[in-house]
């Protein structure tokens, strides 16, 4: 079972050209990344709170999906409680793909 989907059909031609295998990585930074208490659009991705780490003016999140752990920041005044069920959104323009077999950068 997946975790999430992110539909990539947009990129599959630079995709085609610089992978060498099916197995990819998928990244994207935490300032690229919008959490919500509820869920804003359809694509938007349910999340659960699994750490929050007050750093001043901002409060790095770490995001749990499935078994992956994404990192966002966000405003320190954002209120949540750790295992809260939140929702996670961000533009495709902003994410990274990565080749699983030879770590390097596709997109």
């Amino acid at each position: 079972m997946r975790d999430f989907i992110i539909d990539v059909t947009d990129l599959k031609d630079v995709i085609k050209e610089k992978a060498t295998s099916s197995e990819m990585l998928f990244g994207i930074r935490p300032e690229h990344i919008k959490v919500y208490k509820k869920r804003s659009s359809k694509e938007a991705i349910r999340a659960t709170i699994y750490v929050e780490e007050p750093l001043g003016v901002e409060l790095l999140l770490s995001l749990k999906v499935g078994n992956n752990i994404f990192k966002a920041k966000e405003r320190a005044d954002f209120k949540a409680d750790i295992e809260e069920e939140v929702w996670m959104t961000f533009n495709k323009k902003n994410i990274y793909i990565f080749d699983k077999k030879t770590g390097k950068a596709i997109i």
